[in-house]
Order: C-alpha cells, then structure tokens, then sequence
C-alpha cells in the first residue's frame, strides 16, 4: 500500500474543520466565563502547542493524556514531551 498525498485542497479542509471545531470550543467556555484565546497550528502537536505558549507568554500549558497505547498509556508522547520541553509549567489531566 502506497502512502496517501494531500492536496492542498484536503489541506485547507482540514484546517477549515479545526478551526470551526476550535471556535466551536471557544465559544462554550466564554459562555461559561472562561477567559480563552484560541489557535489553529499546522505541524507536531507538542511542538505547535509550545510554540503557541512561548509566542502568548503563557504561563501554563494544559495537556490531557488522552489516546495512549501500550507503555505511554500513563503519559503519552505529547504531554511527555511538553513535561520535559515547555518553558513554562505543565499541567497534564487524565481524559476518557
């Protein structure tokens, strides 16, 4: 089996579906006073996230732990490599 290639047809898709599902979010928290800013990133989760952290001056970033298999089921790779890389405090939750 050959590997699949995007289009950029497929790629402007896709960021048009995460941002409606991003702005979607947003919207629930700040109906719930949440103060939120939200952001759609291209690239590798944990490196997207950081970015978006050191780029606000945020001063935590919030992971889930969602989606581990096998070993990395306690933490897997995204909150482990933010544990280990973020220039500011971690905070990794457990989700179901």
């Amino acid at each position: 089996m050959g590997m699949a290639t995007l289009t950029p047809d497929d790629d402007a898709l896709a960021r048009g579906e995460a941002e409606e599902i991003v702005t979607r979010s947003g919207r629930r928290l700040k109906e719930l006073g949440v103060e939120v800013e939200c952001h759609v990133c291209a690239g590798e989760a944990a490196d997207a996230l950081m970015s978006v952290a050191q780029n606000e001056s945020a001063t935590m970033i919030v992971v889930g732990n969602r989606g581990m298999h096998g070993a990395r089921r306690l933490i897997g790779s995204v909150p482990d490599r933010i544990s280990h890389h973020a220039g500011c405090e971690v905070l990794i939750v457990p989700t179901t």
